[in-house]
C-alpha cells in the first residue's frame, strides 16, 4: 500500500515539474541581431542602464565657454556644492514668537493636519 502511494506521488511530481519546465519560445540570435540593427538604423539609442551619453539627441544652444562661465559664476555665488560642503539657507529670521509657533502646531494637530506618532 505504501509503495503504491509512493509511486503515485512520484508520478504526480514528475508530471507537475514537466508542466513548469516548459520555457516560452525564445528568439534566435539572428532575430535579436536583426532587431538591434533595425533599431540602430532608426536612430534609437540602445545603451541601457547608466550608460554614458544615453541621450544623444540633445543639442545644446550654448557654447562650452558659456557653460563654463555659468558654472564658475554659480560656484562663486554658492549655488553649487561639491565635495564635503553643506548648503545653508542663510540667516532666516522668524516673524513669529515661539508661543505662536507652538499654538499653530497644537491647532494643526487637533485638526488632524499633523499625525501624532506614539
Amino acid at each position: 500500500m505504501n509503495a503504491t502511494k509512493l509511486i503515485a506521488a512520484a508520478a504526480v511530481l514528475a508530471l507537475s515539474t514537466s508542466v513548469f519546465a516548459q520555457a516560452p519560445a525564445a528568439k534566435t540570435r539572428a532575430e535579436v541581431r536583426a532587431e538591434v540593427l533595425q533599431a540602430q538604423d532608426a536612430g534609437i539609442n540602445l545603451s541601457g542602464g547608466e550608460g554614458y551619453q544615453s541621450d544623444i539627441t540633445f543639442v545644446s544652444s550654448k557654447t562650452r565657454d558659456a557653460v563654463k562661465a555659468e558654472y564658475v559664476a554659480a560656484k562663486r555665488a554658492g549655488e553649487i556644492l561639491d565635495g564635503e560642503q553643506y548648503g545653508t539657507i542663510g540667516n532666516v529670521v522668524s516673524t513669529k514668537s515661539r508661543a505662536q509657533v507652538q499654538a499653530e502646531f497644537l491647532q494643526a494637530r487637533e485638526l488632524g493636519q499633523i499625525r501624532q506618532e506614539n
